[in-house]
């Protein structure tokens, strides 16, 4: 759960170059820290769609709506800021 402390520790943390966050699902992490200026490259395997991104809530948990995905076989959940497809080879390319 993203918390204020945390999101401040990896801001000061972060490179020049930015933070690379593999596994990144819906993207809440890499939206959080963008907010605050970081630079984020946010791969996940199966990344969310950007366009049915929640509206802004004070509460991220309730902003989090949920679909089941018939085709995928799971459920799929908006994307809070773009993620890419990838895995460990993609970032360190």
């Amino acid at each position: 759960v993203p918390s204020a402390a945390a999101l401040d520790a990896l801001a000061h943390a972060g490179r020049a170059d930015g933070i690379v966050e593999l596994g990144a699902g819906t993207g809440l992490w890499a939206s959080l820290l963008r907010e605050r200026g970081v630079r984020v490259h946010a791969y996940d395997m199966a990344p969310p769609v950007l366009s049915a991104r929640p509206p802004p809530a004070t509460n991220w948990q309730h902003a989090l709506p949920v679909a089941a995905d018939a085709a995928a076989g799971w459920l799929t959940a908006p994307a809070f800021t773009h993620v890419e497809r990838g895995d460990t080879h993609a970032a360190r390319a």
